[in-house]
């Protein structure tokens, strides 16, 4: 088991879509306790494509990981897991 004070824990979910990426910190009720988000940039370099780097989504993450980091320090907040979604090829 977990030690610590259950009511002080978080879990983190990062969601990195095609047009951001988004940190989250939940309670274990489900509340909503702290977010940040960055938006991809997307490029199209000729009809009918679209292109995304790569290095843009780690520096998103990166950013907004230290931001909700820093709203539940502020908090007195412990995040104790994460859960990571990303995109697929499409």
């Amino acid at each position: 088991p977990l030690e610590g004070n259950v009511a002080r824990d978080v879990v983190l979910a990062v969601d990195s879509s095609t047009t951001s990426t988004k940190v989250l910190a939940f309670a274990g009720d489900g509340t909503r306790l702290a977010a940040a988000r960055g938006s991809h940039d997307r490029r199209s370099p000729q009809p009918g494509h679209q292109e995304q780097d790569p290095a843009e989504w780690w520096d998103r993450l990166t950013v907004a990981l230290a931001d909700v980091a820093e709203q539940c320090r502020a908090a007195d907040l412990t995040p104790r897991a994460i859960s990571i979604t990303h995109q697929r090829e499409t």
